[in-house]
């Protein structure tokens, strides 16, 4: 959950070069232009055994970080819908462009995102005609740092189950003057486990495992003293999902999770639970042309700072979104409305009173665009506050 104030203004005029069309009409079109939007065709690019899932991103490095290893930080990364929680840039360099079909990237989400709609999302797609694979990487250097990397994926008609585990060591010094040194040693597991259960031809259910686990020690060497401070984190969480699709291809949408956190910072504990649910309906209106998206989604996050003090927020948002496409012309028009009670309290001063506040808030959307040929032109505006 964001805590602190979010407000964005977006206005965008886009006009696609020629090079870059905005529908690949053709075959052989690997990039897929619309406005604010991408799809990469991994599949139409022939990859060989040794291109990654991080070479293909650097077609359009504008969503790479700096050092071009991870995704920007305004991004986050999923594959078939299903938010990760892996380390990306082990992510991004293991997974092979082979095992991909295609990767779509939405700039500005819709306002079905919630606070995740402040970030845009690379949607990884597998390709469906590899039922089975797997493999385990490792990297390794000097005073022990390494990482072992490993997925497995097994892909059936009514069950595909996907698997990510990850091991990091890492160890270094530094002598920032001759009078003192600092060591650093580090050890980080990340494990994601999630299962897509094709129920019926019309029902499906998805559940989505995870855990990270961080445990860091720094030593700072002085002549007078050696000081240690430990850093400590446990990440677990589980999803479940379900959908169910109606005869005129209408979908309901509800999903429940929760997440916990552990921290010790040097002494500095923290704890963090955060439950949720949300329940959304996609549907067509009078014509196929026009889409209703309407939902509903509560969270409740309860953070204790141990010995210090306890914070609340408890969240209820709803919120609708019109799709209209005729001909050329792509309309879209949405609102969130978002409902926030924060309370806190402090155990480490006097006053042990519970402090509240109230808010309320609209995230608002616009856009329309205009295909013409192989060029797209779209004006966008949204107003993100939280």
């Amino acid at each position: 959950m964001i805590k602190k104030r979010y407000l964005s203004h977006i206005l965008l005029l886009i006009l696609s070069m020629s090079g870059m069309p905005a529908y690949a009409a053709d075959d052989d079109e690997i990039i897929e232009f619309q406005g604010d939007r991408y799809m990469i065709h991994v599949d139409k690019m022939h990859p060989d055994s040794e291109m990654t899932l991080l070479d293909v991103l650097n077609t359009c490095p504008e969503f790479l970080s700096v050092n071009g290893k991870k995704i920007d930080q305004n991004y986050k990364l999923r594959t078939d819908n299903i938010d990760l929680v892996v380390d990306p840039e082990s992510f991004l360099a293991n997974v092979k462009a082979c095992e991909i079909d295609r990767i779509q990237i939405c700039s500005n989400t819709s306002v079905a995102k919630a606070v995740g709609g402040t970030k845009g999302v690379i949607d990884i797609y597998y390709r469906d005609d590899v039922k089975t694979d797997g493999k385990v990487a490792l990297t390794g250097s000097t005073y022990g740092n390494g990482i072992v990397y490993a997925d497995v994926a097994n892909r059936g008609e009514k069950l595909t189950v996907q698997a990510y585990a990850l091991t990091r060591s890492s160890y270094g010094k530094a002598y920032p003057t001759d009078a003192y040194k600092m060591t650093d040693r580090g050890l980080a597991e990340n494990l994601h486990l999630s299962l897509d259960w094709k129920m019926s031809q019309n029902d499906r259910l998805f559940i989505k495992a995870y855990q990270k686990f961080d445990n860091t020690k720094q030593r700072i060497i002085k002549p007078e003293m050696i000081r240690a401070l430990p850093f400590y984190n446990r990440y677990i969480g589980l999803v479940l999902s379900y959908s169910h699709t109606f005869k005129n291809d209408a979908i309901l949408f509800a999903e429940i999770g929760g997440d916990y956190t552990r921290e010790n910072n040097g002494g500095y504990k923290m704890g963090d639970t955060y439950p949720y649910g949300f329940v959304e309906f996609n549907t067509p209106v009078f014509t196929p042309d026009l889409w209703l998206m309407i939902g509903s989604e509560m969270d409740h996050e309860n953070t204790w700072h141990i010995g210090r003090k306890r914070e609340q927020h408890l969240v209820t948002d709803f919120y609708a979104q019109l799709d209209y496409t005729h001909g050329p012309w792509v309309l879209t028009l949405g609102d969130r409305y978002r409902m926030m009670n924060y309370w806190n309290r402090q155990y480490d001063s006097e006053d042990h009173s519970l402090w509240t506040h109230e808010r309320n808030n609209h995230c608002y959307l616009a856009s329309v665009g205009y295909k013409t040929g192989r060029h797209f032109f779209q004006a966008l505006f949204a107003r993100r506050k939280y």
